[in-house]
């Protein structure tokens, strides 16, 4: 596991890593990079990279991107990271496509 405190640090542990990483959890809004940012630059590298991108904005959407990931709504629970991190890893490789937020801005528990 590694743990980042921002993109940028995300990215430089990213590019010295010698093994396949799984998934990337990250938030959206970070100084600097945004979440979708970074998930988009480490998945050149690590293509069948799962994605959870949480955010807790409120009534501001994330852009829409090419980027595959999971959504987490801020506040969750730990059964709701849980299941977005089972929800990743069942996805394809290649491409994984997920929503667990709904259209009124539940997120599962």
């Amino acid at each position: 596991m590694l743990s980042a405190c921002d993109g940028a640090e995300a990215l430089l542990l990213a590019g010295r890593c010698e093994s396949d990483i799984d998934v990337l959890i990250t938030d959206y809004e970070m100084p600097d990079i945004n979440g979708l940012a970074v998930a988009a630059a480490i998945s050149r590298v690590f293509p069948a990279i799962g994605v959870v991108l949480m955010s807790g904005l409120h009534g501001q959407e994330i852009p829409s991107s090419s980027m595959d990931f999971v959504f987490l709504k801020k506040p969750f629970t730990a059964a709701a990271l849980r299941e977005a991190l089972v929800t990743t890893f069942r996805q394809p490789h290649a491409r994984r496509s997920s929503s667990l937020e709904t259209q009124s801005g539940t997120s599962p528990e």
